[in-house]
């Protein structure tokens, strides 16, 4: 069954949209345990009520890790899915009392794409659908290591590719027991109904034609129902929360259910919802095909990724063009601007502050500190 894995796009996220100067900044400020630094370089406002700051779980927040791992809006843009709130999932039981942190995309995937990090006590918002989980593996450097595992990954091979790295040759895709070639299994799946059986869930009786739509609709495309099992039962177990509904652009919801080994799914309508996921946030993984199709380098995925599913790889060489940052005097102060995708990024600057001075230009205003220079360019 043919996916929408959205290649190009995410070729060029990988390549601009977490450069090599913010991870290291991040690295540096997590490692002297500067963490509102850290979000600083990866260009993430902090907005904690001061009452919830001393209980948040910052200590081991990676925000260029979370960056790198955040739905993106695709269809040709690089920028993050807009206008979505996250809950950060730890690894360990939440109670209502439990301070999680919570982040929040941009309105618009153009313009200036800063993050913005807050908290708040329990996670009621997973019940009306304004919040979607993101467990620890997508942001806490301690467990990182979980990727491999959500992913189909054995601790001897990726899916699609050879223990060596290499790509799998097409006799070889999905054959054998191992997780990978279940993975694989599940990826080649002619129909969605049979990847979720061969992701181990049990489809609801007399759906046959929810089913047979959802072969034809967008709701489900970019959706990896192994990596969402390995997910559900992951957050059902600090959660507490056993039905997870699916939000997609339709009326039509999936609903999966944990019930001890057992994992069910069925189609329900309504605008009731239990606790929700963002299809975003259990896709396949595109790295994967994008390695093995040679259009991405292992040694460019970011380093705690990297050392998870291409621990021999080393990492690609620093080129300074595209995401590096300059400094510019802007009215009294100094400014950065970012390359990114042969075009400046004035990052001091809303995209209100930039239409104004475009207008400005437009009629024969002067431009003067970062417009200026974003207008010789």
């Amino acid at each position: 069954m043919r996916r929408s894995l959205f290649l190009s796009d995410w070729r060029q996220i990988r390549r601009y949209a977490v450069p090599a100067r913010m991870i290291a900044e991040c690295t540096a400020a997590r490692g002297r345990g500067d963490w509102r630094a850290a979000c600083a370089a990866a260009r993430i406002d902090v907005d904690i009520d001061p009452a919830l700051a001393a209980e948040a779980p910052v200590t081991h927040l990676a925000p260029d890790l979370l960056r790198w791992h955040l739905p993106r809006a695709l269809h040709g843009s690089t920028g993050f899915a807009a206008g979505h709130l996250y809950l950060l999932i730890p690894d360990e039981p939440v109670r209502p009392d439990t301070v999680l942190l919570t982040v929040r995309s941009p309105d618009t995937p153009e313009g200036r794409q800063r993050l913005r990090l807050g908290a708040v006590r329990g996670a009621a918002g997973l019940h009306d659908g304004r919040a979607a989980p993101v467990p620890a593996y997508l942001w806490d450097v301690r467990h990182a290591a979980g990727l491999r595992t959500a992913l189909g990954g054995s601790p001897h091979r990726l899916p699609l590719l050879t223990p060596a790295g290499q790509p799998l040759p097409e006799d070889a895709v999905g054959a054998g027991d191992d997780l990978p070639a279940r993975a694989e299994r599940v990826w080649r799946a002619p129909r969605r109904r049979q990847a979720f059986v061969e992701a181990g869930f049990q489809p609801a009786a007399g759906q046959d034609q929810q089913w047979s739509t959802a072969d034809h609709s967008w709701p489900l495309e970019p959706l990896d129902p192994l990596r969402l099992a390995h997910d559900v039962r992951w957050l059902a177990a600090r959660l507490g929360e056993p039905a997870w509904t699916l939000l997609g652009n339709s009326y039509r919801q999936c609903e999966v259910t944990v019930d001890g080994d057992a994992m069910r799914v069925s189609w329900t309508t309504g605008a009731d919802r239990t606790a929700s996921t963002r299809i975003d946030l259990v896709r396949y993984c595109a790295d994967l095909e994008l390695i093995r199709q040679g259009r991405l380098a292992p040694g460019a995925l970011h380093p705690l990724v990297r050392d998870v599913l291409f621990p021999e790889a080393p990492a690609a060489p620093f080129v300074p063009t595209d995401g590096e940052l300059v400094r510019v005097r802007c009215g009294g102060v100094w400014h950065e601007i970012e390359a990114r995708l042969g075009r400046l990024d004035p990052l001091a600057h809303t995209v209100e502050e930039r239409l104004r001075e475009r207008a400005v230009r437009a009629f024969g205003g002067p431009v003067t500190g970062c417009f200026a220079v974003e207008h010789l360019w």
